[in-house]
């Protein structure tokens, strides 16, 4: 006779809540502190998830001490999301973080002031980086076609 079961198992709640703000296309790290209360060495497998949010996949705490886990939040897109980061292992269980995620519009970039006589005209080149890995398309609208080009 063979019977089937099945667990359902709720994880524990977040051990803190963290927002992070940040321009979009610009970087900001976080260190979180993780202890070891054990005699040996712990090694905790880290899963990192959310947009623009990562780090190593794993760390090692030394017996008795604490250390520093640091992830990256480096946004592509303006909006609010949630992330987290999840610690596990063998001997200490499991434990994570939540990210409150929260990708700001970015700055105005300041182009270098034009000028041309009359009847003539001046150019300038404006530096467009692309931080995605892979190709993509830019479309330019001019919005004052009275007195530009």
């Amino acid at each position: 006779v063979w019977y089937s079961v099945e667990i359902i198992v709720d994880p524990p709640p977040p051990e803190k809540t963290v927002d992070l703000f940040c321009e979009a296309k610009k970087a900001l790290t976080l260190e979180l502190s993780i202890s070891n209360p054990t005699d040996k060495c712990v090694t905790f497998y880290v899963v990192c998830e959310g947009e623009g949010v990562s780090g190593p996949d794993t760390v090692s705490v030394g017996p008795k001490t604490e250390a520093s886990y640091e992830i990256l939040y480096k946004p592509t897109f303006i909006g609010k999301s949630a992330g987290k980061v999840v610690f596990v292992s063998e001997e200490l269980g499991e434990f994570w973080y939540e990210l409150k995620l929260n990708a700001e519009k970015p700055r105005p970039v300041s182009l270098p002031q034009l000028s041309a006589e009359l009847g003539k005209s001046e150019t300038t080149q404006i530096p467009v980086r692309n931080d995605l890995p892979e190709s993509c398309l830019v479309h330019i609208t001019l919005s004052n076609t009275s007195h530009f080009i």
